[in-house]
């Protein structure tokens, strides 16, 4: 009787996979591999490497014809300004609430631009007051270079944030110089 092969080369043992062993569904490795607790794969870790493998070739391939590779650029939101302004809302949203945040994540509107007339948020944080379960969002339709020499955000309502769990960032109203 022939075997029937599952996977050429199960991805924790690096043996073939036939049906008669038991396979994971999703997977299709060997259920003992997968469910096991054999040695684990982490494909992260295995694509950081790759990559990291890829950038350094290209480097000595760019060095050899006398370039220099350029820097790569910071992941979006990652930046000093992101953090100044995310820290601004925690700062915020702890003051409106008298609790500390226990969570906040940044978040940048991605994409093309639209034009002038739609009512995009540009970015905005989402964040978890307390010990509480119910998550506070917070957004702003102005660009983040507005709120770079700011101190503090005001926290309002306006027609998109009705409810008490949304919040429309702003820049205070700085007093006018005489």
């Amino acid at each position: 009787m022939d075997r029937h092969i599952v996977k050429e080369r199960c991805s924790v043992c690096c043996g073939i996979v036939y049906a008669d062993q038991g396979y994971h569904s999703i997977s299709m490795d060997h259920y003992d591999c997968h469910a096991g607790g054999k040695r684990v794969i982490d494909t992260k870790v295995l694509m950081e490497s790759a990559i990291a493998k890829g950038d350094k070739a290209m480097g000595s391939l760019l060095g050899t014809v006398g370039l220099k590779a350029k820097k790569p650029r910071a992941r979006a939101g990652t930046g000093a300004l992101a953090q100044h302004v995310k820290q601004l809302v925690i700062n915020a949203l702890e003051e409106k609430f008298g609790e500390p945040v226990t969570r906040a994540n940044l978040w940048l509107q991605e994409g093309d631009y639209r034009g002038p007339k739609w009512d995009l948020d540009s970015w905005g944080v989402n964040a978890v007051v307390g010990t509480g379960t119910v998550l506070i969002c917070c957004s702003s339709l102005a660009p983040m270079g507005d709120y770079r020499r700011c101190k503090t955000v005001c926290l309002g309502h306006d027609d998109v944030h009705s409810d008490d769990r949304g919040y429309a960032i702003s820049v205070p109203n700085e007093p006018t110089k005489p």
